[in-house]
């Protein structure tokens, strides 16, 4: 109420509209215990600890109000002030509703001038053409990578890179191999490939990944299938001490609009989540088993 208070005061002071909202950690009312345990079980306390601050206290929600409220909750709650609900109203009509679309956005990769590597090995070699400057990167590393470039090799080479062409993505390949070879650069430590990648000879070839999938007999088709067109999935692992910096070079080069992060949610096992609670809930192990 104090903080309230201060805010609607503000909102005078500034002539800034207020909305009102309730904040929510569970979707119903009779969710609070088990939104209790978890918080229980995350901090590694007994439920049984008293809500507090300072020793022998453990941290939990003051009451049961912090779930879900339906409309005609939140009007009684807020029955004094009606223009909240005014201008949320009036935010609602405000919002755009539009398609998300699921096109692949790709930042564009910027291609060298051409040198007499490219001029002489690259017949349709163009400036804007990832698929050739692709095809020049990997085989540059190819010849690094093996002594004996033979038909084999150039046959497997040459398959991945037509398959990459008609899933129409070289330009990650190329996005991938620049960031690790920049991390690289600057002494950040990067993995040597974890997943499906390390099929692959043309990310070997890149030195996106450091296992050769020709001597370990390796498939691509783990990897990108030409008959199931996919975007591809590079994991990529960087040191913890490096990672910021490596992001902060993608966000540099590519802009800060085109450079996202994600979030990977986990989930509790039916198990683990039995033995969580039971711990939490000072239950005995036979009862738990």
């Amino acid at each position: 109420d104090h903080v309230n208070k201060i805010l609607l005061k503000f909102s005078k002071k500034y002539n800034v509209k207020f909305i009102a909202q309730n904040n929510n950690f569970y979707l119903s009312q009779k969710d609070y215990n088990a939104h209790d345990i978890l918080l229980c079980v995350k901090n590694s306390q007994k439920q049984s600890t008293p809500i507090g601050k300072g020793k022998g206290f453990r941290f939990g929600f003051p009451n049961k109000e912090f779930y879900f409220k339906n409309k005609f909750q939140m009007y009684n709650l807020f029955s004094d002030l009606p223009e909240a609900f005014d201008n949320l109203k009036e935010l609602i009509e405000k919002v755009e509703f539009y398609d998300i679309s699921n096109q692949i956005l790709l930042p564009k990769f910027n291609i060298p001038k051409p040198n007499k590597w490219i001029k002489k090995n690259c017949k349709d070699y163009d400036k804007n053409n990832e698929n050739e400057y692709l095809r020049f990167l990997t085989y540059k590393g190819a010849k690094k990578k093996y002594i004996d470039l033979n038909d084999r090799i150039k046959k497997k080479i040459e398959f991945e890179l037509e398959t990459i062409k008609k899933i129409g993505y070289p330009g990650y390949f190329l996005i991938v191999q620049d960031l690790i070879f920049k991390a690289k650069n600057i002494g950040i430590e990067v993995g040597p490939g974890r997943g499906s990648v390390a099929g692959s000879v043309v990310a070997y070839c890149l030195g996106i990944t450091n296992i050769d999938p020709i001597k370990y007999n390796l498939l691509f088709e783990r990897f990108l299938n030409p008959d199931r067109v996919s975007l591809p999935d590079i994991d990529i692992d960087f040191d913890d001490k490096g990672r910021e910096k490596i992001i902060e070079w993608v966000v540099n080069k590519y802009g800060k609009n085109k450079v996202a992060q994600i979030i990977t949610y986990g989930k509790m096992g039916a198990k683990s989540s039995i033995r969580d609670t039971a711990r939490v809930l000072n239950l005995p192990l036979l009862e738990t088993n």
